[in-house]
């Protein structure tokens, strides 16, 4: 992670506001989704990326790859060529 300098203050609502110059920096717009995270004792905010596609992709790969029954890594795989064909259609 990479200190910024900038400090903000939650206010009554529990809003904070993101520095205008960071936004900037990010391409965030007014009314972009953002994800929230914890990780021990940080939060972390991140624009909502919508093709969640590749990521679910990601992670089934590594289920096949741990997966020793050889129909559930078929499954998985018929699985994993029917979400990039779709995202690739996009």
């Amino acid at each position: 992670m990479k200190a910024t300098g900038i400090v903000r203050r939650i206010d009554d609502l529990g809003r904070v506001v993101i520095p205008k110059e960071l936004r900037s920096i990010h391409g965030l717009e007014e009314r972009t989704p953002m994800e929230i995270f914890t990780e021990g004792d940080s939060i972390i905010f991140r624009a909502y990326n919508i093709n969640k596609e590749s990521e679910v992709s990601r992670k089934l790969k590594g289920l096949v790859e741990l997966s020793e029954d050889s129909d559930y890594r078929a499954a998985l795989t018929r699985a994993i060529e029917v979400i990039e064909k779709g995202a690739s259609d996009e």
